[in-house]
């Protein structure tokens, strides 16, 4: 998870709903996932504690594309959480790239020399895509590891990521490649992923990818 700050603005439209900041106004962009939310108002915590700026948070931004718009249109100033992965598909157009280190420097380059923005160091904990089953199927199966779940794929609703349906290199095609898995069925829709495995409505057999 990194922290990205906008270096240069760039000339373009405003995103609907977002206007230009005031002088001595720091507008943070976060996403609508709960740990964007979190460190947004981490990093607003920061600036005002050891600043004399004041700051707005643009919340709920609908997507990482957005979220990256927001940025080069000038809407937002700093956006809390940006994703090393996705950053190097997304906007720069890149392969992906697995080692965590090298995937770094690569966006910190991309970004400085596309977008002329400057991506910072890890915050220094990780996030990625894990996978997670009802402790009732996860004893049913005897769970443990990943490839745990081959024996009976067949068996399996995934419950996923639009996005990662679709990426390439470290997305659903990739995991399925590498670990020879193929769930019966992916429910690439993540509004209706709690209500389907808490309510049971797939037998208790749901695996649920979460970020």
């Amino acid at each position: 998870m990194i922290l990205l700050s906008f270096g240069t603005l760039l000339s373009g439209c405003s995103l609907p709903g977002l206007g230009g900041g005031s002088e001595g106004t720091i507008r943070v962009g976060s996403l609508s996932t709960t740990e964007s939310q979190i460190v947004s108002n981490i990093v607003k915590q920061m600036i005002e504690h050891d600043t004399d700026l004041k700051v707005e948070l643009v919340n709920n931004l609908g997507s990482s594309v957005v979220q990256h718009q927001a940025m080069v249109n000038g809407d937002v100033d700093i956006t809390a959480t940006r994703y090393t992965g996705t950053d190097l598909v997304g906007p720069l157009g890149e392969e992906p790239i697995k080692d965590p280190k090298k995937a770094l420097a690569a966006v910190k380059k991309g970004f400085k020399e596309k977008f002329h923005q400057t991506w910072f160091d890890s915050y220094g904990f990780a996030n990625t895509y894990a996978f997670m089953v009802r402790a009732d199927t996860a004893k049913k199966y005897n769970l443990k590891t990943i490839s745990d779940m081959r024996p009976v794929q067949g068996e399996l609703t995934a419950g996923v990521d639009n996005s990662w349906m679709q990426r390439k290199g470290d997305g659903y095609k990739a995991f399925s490649k590498d670990y020879n898995i193929e769930f019966k069925k992916n429910l690439s829709n993540a509004n209706r992923l709690n209500l389907y495995c808490i309510k049971g409505q797939t037998n208790g057999r749901c695996t649920w990818l979460f970020n």
